[in-house]
C-alpha cells in the first residue's frame, strides 16, 4: 500500500506541474505561424497563402515549435493523471491495430480457462465440472492455454519488426545493452509491484473456509515460496528454478520467464536478418525445426500427458511427476515466437504484397482461411472424445505427433489471420480487431495477465459456501471478474505502468 500512495502523491504532483500556466505538456507542441515570400509565379493556394497590407502575396508556413523542458519536468509531468490517460486511450507508436483486438480475445481466453481450472477446487458439484471439461465445447476452456502462443507469436512479431526498423534507419547501429536493459525495465516494475503486494498484502485479505490461495493445496503456502524464491521471479528463471513446480512463486508467470528468455536470443538474429536475410530466415527455421525435434524426443521418453486426466505412458525412475517438462520451458514453446518473428521481417520489408496470380487471389484467400480454419479446429478440439476414454489413452505416436505439431498448426493459424489483416484479405475480420474498443484494453493486456490469478482466487477463498457449477453462474463469475481484473489494472496502469513508460521515454528522448 505504500508503494501505491507513493505513486499516486507523485502522480498528483504532476498532474498539478502539467496544469500549471506556461508549461507545455508532454506529447504537445506550441504551434507558431511564420511568413515567408513567395515568388510570383507560384500556384497560389487559398488555405496556405494570404495577404499583407502592402497588397504582397505571401506563404504561410506552419512550423511545429517544440519546447524542451528540464528532465526533471518532463519526469514529473510523465506521472500526470492526464499525460496517463493520453498514453491509455491514444494510438502508440508503431502500434499495429489489428493486433489490439487478438491480444484482448487472447487475455479473455486465459482469464476463461484460469476460472474453470481453479474453480475445480471450490466447486459444490465438481464431478459435473470434469464430466463437462469432456465435451465438445469443454474443449475450448482445456485449450485455453493455446493463447499463450498467441502471445509469444505477437511478441516475436512486434520485437522484431521494431528492431530491424531501427537497425535500417541508423545503418546497422543500435545500443544493444540498452535494448536488453529496456525490456527488463519494460516487464519488471508491475512484476514486482505484484510480487510484493502477494507477499504482504495477500495473507492479509484473504478470509475464509477454503485453503485454496493462489494455486495452494492443504500442505502449501505458496508466500513461503514466494519469500524463498523471489529472485527467481526477477531475475526471470523461475521456470527452471526450483524444479518442483510445487513450490513456484506466483505459478502464472513462469511464462515471462520463457518471453524474457526467448528475447535474450531476438536481437542476434535480428542482426543476422539485417546482415543477410538468408542466413537469418535459415538461423529461425533451424530453431524451430530445434523446437519440434525437442518436444518429439522429450514426449517419447515418456509418453506425457496431452489431455486432462491422462498419465504418462511410461513409468520408470526418471520421470518427476512434480518436474515440468515441456510447458514452460523456451526450448519447448519457442516455435510461434520464431515464426512471429519471420512474419515481423516480412511485413517490413514487403509492406505491401500481392498473390501472384490476379486471377486466383480470391481461391487463394479463401483455400487459406478454410486451411486455417481446419487446422485450428484440430488443434483445438483435436482431442475431443478419444483422449478421455481412458488414462491412458491415444498411443505413443499420437502423444508425440501432438506434442510436436499442435503449437505449429495453431501458430500457422493464427499466422495466417495476421498475415491476411496486413495485406487486406481479412475484410470484416480485420474491421472487428480493429475496433477502437480493443485499443485501451489492449493497453492494459499485461496487468491483466499479471492480476487475473490473484482476482480469481481472492474472490474464492471469500466463499462461505461451495461454488456450484453450471453454466449461467460461470458466465456471471467471468464478466464479474472481467470487471475486477480491468479495473485493478487500469488504478495500477494510471498509478505505475503508464508513468514509468513515459519517464523512459522522456529520458531517452533527453
Amino acid at each position: 500500500m505504500a508503494v501505491i500512495a507513493i505513486f499516486a502523491v507523485i502522480c498528483t504532483f504532476g498532474s498539478i506541474l502539467e496544469c500549471c500556466p506556461g508549461v507545455t505538456r508532454i506529447g504537445h507542441a506550441r504551434r507558431r505561424s511564420t511568413f515567408t515570400r513567395i515568388v510570383e509565379d507560384m500556384e497560389d493556394d487559398p488555405l496556405l497563402t494570404t495577404t499583407t497590407e502592402n497588397g504582397e502575396t505571401v506563404k504561410i508556413d506552419i512550423e511545429e515549435e517544440v519546447v524542451e523542458e528540464p528532465l526533471a519536468f518532463r519526469a514529473f509531468q510523465s506521472f500526470s493523471f492526464g499525460a496517463s490517460w493520453r498514453f491509455f486511450t491514444d494510438e502508440r507508436p508503431n502500434e499495429i491495430p489489428y493486433l489490439n483486438g487478438m491480444l484482448v480475445a487472447s487475455v479473455w481466453w486465459v482469464l476463461i480457462g484460469k476460472e474453470f481450472s481453479l474453480g475445480e477446487l471450490v466447486y459444490e458439484n465438481a464431478y459435473d465440472y470434469f464430466d463437462g471439461m469432456k465435451t465438445f465445447l469443454g474443449q475450448l476452456i482445456v485449450s485455453s492455454y493455446l493463447a499463450g502462443d498467441t502471445f509469444l507469436l505477437i511478441s516475436g512479431l512486434v520485437l522484431t519488426y521494431t528492431i530491424l526498423g531501427r537497425l535500417e534507419r541508423n545503418g546497422g547501429r543500435l545500443n544493444w545493452a540498452w535494448l536488453y536493459i529496456r525490456r527488463y525495465l519494460r516487464l519488471t516494475p508491475m512484476y514486482a509491484v505484484l510480487l510484493l503486494g502477494f507477499v504482504f498484502l495477500v495473507p492479509h485479505v484473504v478470509d475464509g473456509p477454503f485453503p485454496l490461495l493462489v494455486g495452494q493445496d492443504i500442505g502449501r503456502n505458496p508466500i513461503l515460496f514466494c519469500k524463498q524464491y523471489w529472485w527467481t521471479n526477477m531475475l526471470y528463471i523461475n521456470n527452471f528454478v526450483p524444479l518442483d513446480t510445487t513450490q513456484q512463486c506466483m505459478d502464472w508467470t513462469p511464462f515471462l520467464a520463457i518471453e524474457m528468455q526467448l528475447f535474450l536470443i531476438t536481437p542476434p538474429l535480428v542482426f543476422l536478418l539485417y546482415k543477410c536475410s538468408k542466413v537469418g530466415l535459415a538461423a529461425i527455421v533451424s530453431l524451430i525445426a530445434g523446437c519440434l525435434v525437442t518436444n518429439a524426443v522429450i514426449e517419447a521418453q515418456w509418453g506425457l500427458p496431452i489431455a486432462m486426466f491422462q498419465v504418462p505412458l511410461k513409468h520408470n525412475d526418471t520421470y518427476d511427476p512434480t518436474f515440468d517438462y515441456v510447458g514452460n520451458k523456451p526450448y519447448t514453446r519457442a516455435t510461434p515466437y520464431l515464426i512471429g518473428m519471420m512474419l515481423g521481417f516480412l511485413f517490413l520489408k514487403k509492406p505491401v504484397w500481392q498473390f501472384p496470380y490476379p486471377k486466383f487471389d480470391i481461391v487463394f484467400n479463401i483455400g487459406c482461411w478454410i486451411s486455417s480454419c481446419i487446422v485450428a479446429n484440430k488443434v483445438i478440439f483435436g482431442l475431443y472424445d478419444e483422449a478421455y476414454n481412458s488414462p491412458t489413452a491415444v498411443n505413443m505416436l499420437g502423444r508425440v505427433s501432438w506434442q510436436m505439431l499442435s503449437h505449429l498448426g495453431y501458430s500457422a493459424s493464427i499466422s495466417w489471420v495476421i498475415f491476411a489483416c496486413n495485406y487486406g484479405y481479412a475484410g470484416p475480420i480485420r474491421d472487428i480487431l480493429e475496433w477502437k474498443v480493443w485499443r485501451p484494453l489492449s493497453h492494459l493486456t499485461y496487468m491483466v495477465y499479471l492480476f487475473h490469478p490473484l482476482t480469481l482466487q481472492l474472490w474464492l477463498v471469500t466463499q462461505r459456501d461451495p461454488f456450484y457449477f453450471n453454466l449461467i453462474n460461470m458466465t456471471s463469475f467471468f464478466f464479474a471478474q472481467l470487471i475486477s481484473v480491468y479495473t485493478i489494472s487500469f488504478i495500477f496502469g494510471i498509478l505505475i505502468e503508464f508513468p514509468l513508460l513515459r519517464l523512459e521515454r522522456a529520458i531517452m528522448r533527453f
